[in-house]
């Protein structure tokens, strides 16, 4: 019995020992900090991934994820316009490495409750103020934009977050409101288009009015070369000409070279000849 007693006695030894030591070593991941807190204090340097020796018992390891999270909500708000507005925001942020110790010691678990959460609920409200409910619909790159421009901002004070991205999942208007803009989208694409077909139409007219008058030009200068160049008349007869023996000569006033040659078939002669 005493041989048995000891032996157990010796386990619980043991096995205390095993859990002392197992518990002087933590593991910290890659996307992790380790803050470390004796007796109730944060030591004042995080410790980082890999295997780290604590003190035993006494010490705390909490350990704050730095990898990039994704934080969504859904806020009610006014348009410029005083139309009421449902908007689902994601925001893809994570925290500084460096403030871990911080986030432990002021924040907790509370962190994106306390912090990022609300002042994300009021940059959506401060944004949405400035358009009108057509202008969020339509603008939706821009009102992004200017979402993740006045979060970095509001968040710089805290020292805490890195905003990566943010991205608008939803904007949900009244029935009534989104019928009403879809149906002026619609009207203006209407009259787009008919402005491009006016455009086209003007500018085929135009082109148009420009080749007559080149057309009418060339004319011009061609009648007015011929009037100056007789000869030119002549040149284009014998270009022209299929070899064939002319039956009547029509020359000019001066009984000069024929101008105009009236063909006729070989072995044949016309009046005017016999004549």
């Amino acid at each position: 019995m005493r041989l048995n007693g000891s032996l157990i006695f010796f386990g619980v030894i043991l096995l205390l020992v095993i859990a002392v030591i197992s518990s002087s070593f933590v593991v910290v991941q890659p996307n992790e900090r380790g803050v470390v807190v004796v007796l109730g204090k944060a030591k004042e340097t995080p410790i980082g991934p890999g295997l780290n020796f604590v003190m035993p018992i006494i010490s705390k390891v909490h350990k704050v994820k730095t990898a990039n999270y994704k934080y969504s909500i859904k806020t009610m708000a006014f348009s410029q316009d005083l139309q009421s507005v449902a908007m689902v925001v994601n925001v893809v942020g994570r925290v500084v490495p460096e403030r871990a110790v911080s986030i432990v010691v002021d924040y907790r678990d509370s962190l994106s409750d306390t912090i990022l959460l609300p002042q994300l609920s009021d940059t959506i409200k401060e944004v949405t103020a400035q358009y009108t409910a057509e202008k969020l619909v339509k603008s939706r790159e821009a009102v992004r934009a200017k979402i993740m421009e006045i979060l970095k901002q509001r968040l710089q004070q805290y020292n805490v977050y890195v905003i990566e991205d943010v991205v608008i999942e939803n904007i949900d208007l009244s029935d009534v409101l989104e019928r009403a803009i879809e149906e002026k989208m619609v009207q203006e694409q209407q009259a787009e288009r008919a402005k491009f077909a006016q455009q086209q139409a003007r500018i085929e007219a135009e082109t148009k009015i420009i080749a007559a008058k080149g057309e009418a030009e060339a004319l011009n200068l061609r009648g007015r070369a011929l009037v100056n160049n007789k000869e030119i008349v002549a040149l284009n007869a014998v270009e022209k000409w299929n070899g064939v023996m002319p039956t009547t000569l029509v020359t000019d006033g001066s009984g000069g070279i024929a101008s105009i040659f009236v063909g006729g078939t070989p072995g044949t002669q016309s009046s005017t000849a016999r004549r």
